[in-house]
């Protein structure tokens, strides 16, 4: 299943209409698995949003272009 703001807003139908058609699917976030989807793979939500660690940098007086890009390392 693609990652959406629109699918994941209707998780629970998606999850619901993909049991009953007897489809198994992948989702990208743990939240449609406990709307009922079968499993989930990829990163954890807010590894991915919230932006704590690039803050904590900026406020010690790095500049944000000067920020390191970081890849999620727990999935």
């Amino acid at each position: 299943m693609l990652v959406d703001g629109m699918l994941f807003n209707e998780r629970d139908q998606v999850a619901a209409r993909a049991a009953a058609a007897e489809l198994p699917a992948v989702y990208g976030f743990r939240d449609h698995v406990d709307a009922g989807g079968l499993l989930s793979y990829g990163s954890a939500w807010h590894t991915i949003f919230i932006v704590r660690r690039p803050m904590l940098l900026t406020v010690k007086g790095a500049k944000p272009a000067d920020l390191p890009v970081e890849f999620a390392t727990k999935v």
